[in-house]
């Protein structure tokens, strides 16, 4: 039987040879909690059975219908009677990862998914705050400390800037000394950023001001592989989340309809009016319990300080992220 072993913690890339699903060993590790389905297709969850984050699940199929990405794993609980669940492959990481290609099937995937600098996108992953500390974060110091007049409470937070490699699907990272996740973020490496950038990022990504350490995942896992210094890479991401937060996308539409429900639509005629039309289909919508938690902006390889967030969502070539999760309708959390 031929395998294609994968041994470091992110490390995959396959081919669209691979069935929808596939049989393969490894480790499930949950960052975030997310719906275990029995049968992912009819959206069924006996138990309404959720991923805890941290814990550690072991993989027995993935389903890797589109080329080059993993979209799912199916994993090992211990609820019975269907202790079997579906899961999406972004709710954790994937380690030492096995995937069976019985029936003459080749090895997939770019074996450069780890080195820096040679990634072909860019997505802009900013975060609602109200909606992380409900759903994930309840027990976070940087939540305990939400209040309604907060920065966070009202603007995108900075959950990640991360460079991607199309053949390397989800899995391009890790391009530095440190290849596989620790058991907590801040067992990482500490960081050397200037006193400015620290404090700026501080306001922007609350868990490195709350001492949880989001930031060193975030450098490790993705700005290892940016090419830049860790001081440039945290300023350009929070470069870009500024022009979000300034813009009327957030002023007229996002802080009007705090606390509230609103629609698909509405969201595609303020962000279009704002980025340009078309620009809306650049943007992932991510959604917990129909309650808005991020949203994913695809961004093409090239960026820089100067550059204006109209002109990267209208830049060609650039594939988006897909529609997200969200419903047609959904919620805008706003800090109880």
């Amino acid at each position: 039987m031929k395998m294609m072993i994968i041994s470091t913690a992110l490390a995959l890339g396959l081919t669209s040879h691979y069935a929808a699903a596939t049989p393969a060993k490894g480790s499930f590790i949950a960052s975030q909690s997310c719906d275990m389905y029995q049968s992912k297709r009819k959206g069924t969850n006996p138990g309404s059975l959720e991923s805890s984050p941290g814990e550690t699940y072991p993989i027995i199929e993935v389903d890797a219908q589109e080329a080059h990405q993993v979209n799912w794993v199916r994993v090992k609980t211990t609820y019975n009677p269907s202790p079997d669940r579906w899961v999406s492959a972004s709710c954790g990481d994937l380690s030492n990862l096995v995937v069976d290609s019985r029936g003459g099937g080749r090895q997939g995937g770019d074996p450069q998914c780890h080195y820096p600098g040679i990634f072909d996108s860019h997505v802009l992953a900013i975060s609602w705050q109200p909606a992380f500390c409900e759903f994930t974060g309840r027990n976070k110091p940087e939540c305990k400390s939400l209040t309604p007049n907060r920065w966070d409470a009202s603007h995108f937070t900075l959950h990640g800037y991360w460079p991607n490699k199309k053949s390397c699907g989800r899995n391009y990272g890790s391009c530095g000394r440190v290849k596989t996740k620790p058991a907590t973020f801040c067992d990482y490496p500490a960081l050397d950023l200037a006193a400015d950038v620290r404090a700026r990022l501080g306001k922007v990504m609350p868990s490195e001001a709350s001492g949880t350490c989001l930031q060193r995942h975030e450098w490790w896992k993705h700005g290892t592989c940016s090419g830049l210094s860790e001081d440039n890479y945290f300023t350009l991401a929070m470069n870009l989340l500024q022009q979000v937060n300034e813009s009327g996308f957030v002023s007229d539409y996002i802080d009007q309809n705090i606390g509230k429900q609103t629609d698909r639509s509405a969201f595609q005629a303020a962000f279009d009016k704002e980025f340009g039309e078309g620009s809306y289909h650049r943007v992932a919508l991510q959604c917990k319990q129909g309650i808005l938690t991020e949203l994913q902006i695809a961004l093409p390889k090239d960026v820089t300080d100067t550059d204006k967030m109209k002109d990267l969502l209208s830049a060609p070539g650039v594939v988006g992220n897909g529609q997200g999760n969200c419903p047609d309708t959904f919620g805008i959390d706003a800090v109880n």
